[in-house]
């Protein structure tokens, strides 16, 4: 027998492979690459409260409170603050009252007679009667009492993070703050004359408008919900303008202490 092999071409189609591919894993080194993320500018919103004490000048100047409103923009690692508040103070005020009053001055002696002593007539006795003088007299005296006063400030910050965890972050801080009076009050003691062209003024520490700080910080934030931070901050600050002026103090100084403690939110 002969066997007879032949070829026949055709169009028919090569069948797939049943069988998947295998994945080949591979693992890239990224120990000697840097990987730069570019930052996006954020925006926060925070209230805040800060209390202060001043280190000198205490005669006429007083602690202070303020509450701020503040809104802010975070790039990289620098942030920029700016906001609104309100300060309130109170201070010594030395007032000085005036009144008149119609008052005896004094006396004089009116003569009603006179007659002599029989037997010296070198002597005599003389009846008179006492008679006062009454005239306007001015009154002046010094009183202590208390003047409270308001602020509006624009508080003003500039801060860098010099260090940076998930939930817990350190900046150094540069502020200032403006601040002009809008209210003033002086307590009157319940106890003046209530007469007529009693006038009374203060002659202790004036208040001047703008007050002008210049200050530094370390501000902490502390995450505590999410985007909302805790934010606790020690400051110390130089009063370029002071709010008070007495006689002839400075109108620069003193150096003052306070903590700005407050919530964040960073969008």
């Amino acid at each position: 027998y002969k066997e007879i092999i032949t070829t026949v071409q055709g169009t028919a189609k090569p069948k797939k492979s049943k069988t998947k591919p295998k994945k080949v894993k591979t693992k890239l080194n990224t120990d000697h690459v840097l990987v730069h993320q570019p930052e996006h500018l954020k925006w926060t919103l925070g209230l805040s409260y800060m209390p202060d004490w001043p280190l000198q000048n205490k005669d006429f100047m007083s602690p202070s409170h303020q509450f701020a409103l503040q809104g802010g923009m975070l790039w990289n690692n620098f942030e920029f603050n700016i906001g609104l508040g309100i300060r309130g103070d109170k201070t010594t005020a030395r007032l000085e009252n005036q009144y008149s009053s119609y008052d005896s001055i004094g006396y004089y002696y009116d003569i009603d007679y006179y007659e002599t002593i029989p037997g010296n007539p070198d002597s005599i006795i003389i009846h008179y009667t006492t008679v006062p003088l009454y005239d306007t007299v001015s009154h002046t005296n010094i009183q202590e009492s208390e003047q409270h006063s308001r602020w509006v400030v624009v508080p003003i910050e500039i801060g860098y993070e010099i260090l940076k965890r998930n939930s817990f972050v350190i900046k150094a801080i540069m502020s200032t703050r403006i601040g002009w009076e809008y209210y003033r009050e002086t307590i009157i003691p319940n106890n003046l004359p209530s007469i007529d062209g009693f006038s009374s003024k203060n002659i202790g520490a004036s208040s001047i408008s703008p007050f002008i700080t210049l200050g530094l910080g370390v501000e902490a934030q502390f995450k505590i919900y999410k985007n909302w931070w805790f934010i606790a901050e020690p400051r110390g600050y130089y009063y370029l303008k002071a709010p008070y002026q007495w006689k002839d103090s400075k109108t620069n100084g003193p150096f003052s202490v306070g903590v700005k403690l407050g919530v964040k939110f960073k969008f």
